[in-house]
């Protein structure tokens, strides 16, 4: 379902179409995690406010590894000049480590656009971000109380500007015969150095207005003090996101960016890669309650192929929720909250509920397939269950795409006692009417097998936590629940996937659908992978 947006957004000779305004950022390092910390940035900022333009200025290196991924989303890459390096009779040559940072100057001459916002990677939008281009100051930046003097200091990482080749001309010389001061630290330098002399200091940028750091800039103060409250709510940008402190968000958001599906607008039209070989077509594939298994892998999925995934908006929810960190505000907080983990895993979850529920030996096996007689026929009715499990625990994480960067799936065994189940919970009249139709869609020879199920989950339900830290186990606990009632009413499964955890959890307590059973029903979970079985749950290091 995935919009081809070049045309769209750009020109064919590579220019945004619409000029009257542009976010531009930078990308220049030879970093796999630098890289995928540009991508989930700027995937953030396409899903929250979908923009017209957005320019990256980027090395050769960035430009042969992603330039098609940049493009399918309508981000225009542009190589970033090559300068040499500073004269040795430079006050600042001694300081040339974070030269890739000067290349953001070249935003003063993209005289194309009539206003030009940007941003580093280490922003995130989290929510709609185009009144910058409101903005009629020539040059806007965010004050804060840092560096040499906090009454003046500013921070560069979000800017709002007027382009202009004559201040481009003076900022470059300027930089280049080093006549500026360094304004955070005798050791740090960077373009910030000069944008504060020539702009603050100096005054030769034309009209200046602060970008209130508390909207625009979030969290640019730590580790020192902010000298007023900020109201969460108000929050458009943070600061100090990492792709290694924030790993489950920024691979949601960068294989968002992969697939061509952070904007709102890329949700339009059929996505044909799905059914590009002649033997899946859309009826073989799409055929109830969740296809064929076989059609789904390497990131296709029925829900992707088969009906609307609207990732953007997915995206805009997830970059929501946040709380405080030692860096500032992040979707892992510290300390983490007991559901934390266990919301991730089911919101992930329910990306895919019907195709992870169609990677199950055990699917296959009790509802009288053709492997039921092999089972029953087999010397050895755990052997040949092993088996035939082992082809659906390569299936499962198959689903995951090296292409997409999209991580695989994990399968994963559990016992779960449903005679005990109905006993403990008979005084609910759905609970009997599930006693029946348990006993007569699965088959006898289940009690032979040990009782053993068998299906897929995301692998961030299945995180190992050692002891005393926030787990996942409450949401896979819920999954498998859901995995069941799915199982006993397959074409009705969607009633069961409520859209978040605090909701699913609330209508199992509750008994809405059915109750969710206790550790007690549920046990002995443990993930299947080719090298064997591990404990799902914590584990003692």
């Amino acid at each position: 379902h995935t919009l081809k947006p070049v045309g769209c957004f750009m020109l064919p000779g590579g220019e945004c179409v619409d000029r009257s305004f542009a976010f531009v950022t930078l990308c220049i390092t030879e970093d796999q995690s630098i890289l995928a910390m540009c991508l989930a940035s700027l995937c953030a900022l396409l899903a929250t406010t979908d923009p017209n333009c957005v320019v990256v200025i980027v090395n050769r290196w960035v430009y042969k590894a992603a330039w098609n991924v940049l493009l399918q989303s309508g981000v225009l890459p542009v190589l970033a000049p090559e300068w040499a390096p500073l004269d040795a009779s430079h006050q600042h040559a001694h300081l040339q480590h974070r030269m890739y940072t000067f290349a953001k100057l070249e935003v003063f001459r993209m005289t194309q656009y009539a206003r030009v916002a940007t941003f580093d990677v280490d922003a995130l939008f989290v929510r709609n971000g185009s009144a910058l281009g409101d903005i009629s100051a020539s040059f806007a930046a965010a004050r804060i109380p840092k560096g040499k003097d906090p009454s003046t200091y500013i921070n560069s990482g979000i800017l709002a500007l007027k382009p202009d080749q004559l201040l481009y001309a003076e900022l470059i010389e300027r930089w280049r015969t080093g006549d500026y001061v360094l304004s955070f630290s005798d050791t740090d330098h960077g373009e910030q150095d000069v944008l504060y002399q020539h702009c603050i200091l100096d005054q030769q940028c034309g009209s200046v207005d602060n970008l209130d750091a508390c909207v625009w800039n979030h969290d640019s103060w730590l580790p020192g003090k902010f000298d007023r409250w900020c109201e969460p709510k108000h929050i458009i940008i943070r600061h100090n996101f990492r792709f290694t402190r924030e790993h489950i968000l920024a691979e949601l958001l960068r294989t968002a960016m992969y697939r061509g599906t952070c904007r709102a607008r890329s949700v339009v039209e059929p996505d044909d890669a799905c059914f590009s070989q002649q033997e899946f077509t859309r009826e073989r594939c799409c055929k109830q309650p969740w296809g064929d298994v076989q059609c789904w892998g390497d990131g296709h999925s029925y829900e992707r192929c088969c009906h609307v995934v609207d990732d953007a908006a997915r995206l805009r929810q997830e970059l929501l929720i946040m709380r405080r960190s030692w860096y500032g505000f992040s979707s892992l907080p510290h300390p983490t909250p007991q559901s934390l983990f266990s919301r991730q895993c089911w919101h992930k979850y329910t990306e895919m509920p019907f195709t992870y529920t169609a990677m199950s030996s055990a699917w296959y096996l009790d509802v009288g397939s053709s492997q039921d007689n092999e089972v029953q026929e087999a010397s050895s009715a755990e052997e040949k269950l092993s088996d035939f499990m082992m082809a659906f625990v390569t299936k499962c994480e198959g689903l995951g795409s090296p292409r997409i960067m999209e991580p695989p799936g994990v399968a994963v065994q559990f016992r779960i006692h449903m005679p005990e189940y109905f006993e403990h919970f008979q005084n609910y009249s759905e609970v009997q009417t599930m006693k029946a139709e348990y006993w007569s869609r699965f088959p006898p020879f289940r009690a032979r097998l040990g009782g053993f199920l068998t299906t897929c989950v995301p692998r961030m339900c299945c995180m190992h936590q050692p002891t005393g830290v926030s787990s996942s186990d409450d949401g896979l606990r819920l999954i498998l629940w859901n995995f069941v009632l799915i199982m006993l009413r397959p074409f009705e499964g969607g009633r069961y996937i409520a859209p978040d955890f605090s909701t699913a959890l609330r209508r199992a307590a509750r008994g809405v659908d059915a109750p969710l059973p206790s550790s007690e029903h549920i046990v002995g979970i443990r993930q299947v992978g080719q090298d064997g079985f591990r404990s799902c749950s914590r584990s003692e290091s």
